[in-house]
């Protein structure tokens, strides 16, 4: 494992820093563009996108809960050099985002009539969001998993800290992420 108790902080901090804040970054611009594909088809699609946005919001800060906890754990066993431990955390985090995915999941697609109908401004808008949340909420729950887990770190980790996570559970949850993106560039 790499010491990352030695040479300059600052220059730890901004090389690991670095990444996380641009995954963040791009999982925000997700939204822009779709407001941005969607703004050609009118105000009420606008709205409706809307709506939709404050579900990805609220996703983003429960990825983001789990992924920045599941990421601490992981420093520090990797700063105990407690490769067991690591792969622990790594693979109970994951099995817990899968939870939750299929929890938000079923949540969703249950209460986003109603979700809709309350942030609707007119029918129009309310339908509308309906038609979006119904292909967009997959790709949202698909992306529990990965980001949830750290797996958009895990990588950079990795080469930072030295830790390495077995070769199945790295290959599932690539797999599953590269679903999510799919989903999410293709279909929603």
């Amino acid at each position: 494992m790499k010491d990352l108790t030695t040479g300059s902080v600052t220059r730890h901090l901004v090389h690991m820093s670095a990444f996380l804040a641009m995954s963040m970054a791009v999982q925000t611009l997700y939204l822009l563009a779709d407001l941005y594909w969607v703004g050609h088809l009118g105000k009420e699609a606008i709205a409706a996108v809307g709506v939709a946005g404050n579900i990805t919001m609220i996703v983003l800060a429960l990825t983001q809960m789990l992924g920045v906890g599941t990421t601490t754990l992981i420093a520090q066993a990797a700063g105990r050099k407690d490769q067991a431990r690591a792969e622990l955390v790594f693979n109970q985090s994951f099995v817990m985002s899968i939870v939750i995915a299929f929890a938000l999941g079923i949540v969703g697609f249950l209460l986003r009539p109603a979700y809709c109908d309350w942030l609707g401004a007119d029918a129009t808008t309310a339908t509308l969001a309906k038609a979006y949340l119904l292909w967009f909420l997959p790709g949202v729950v698909t992306a529990v998993p990965p980001c949830g887990s750290g797996l958009g770190t895990a990588r950079h980790r990795d080469h930072q800290a030295g830790c390495r996570i077995p070769g199945a559970e790295r290959l599932a949850q690539h797999r599953a992420c590269s679903l999510a993106d799919f989903w999410n560039w293709t279909v929603a």
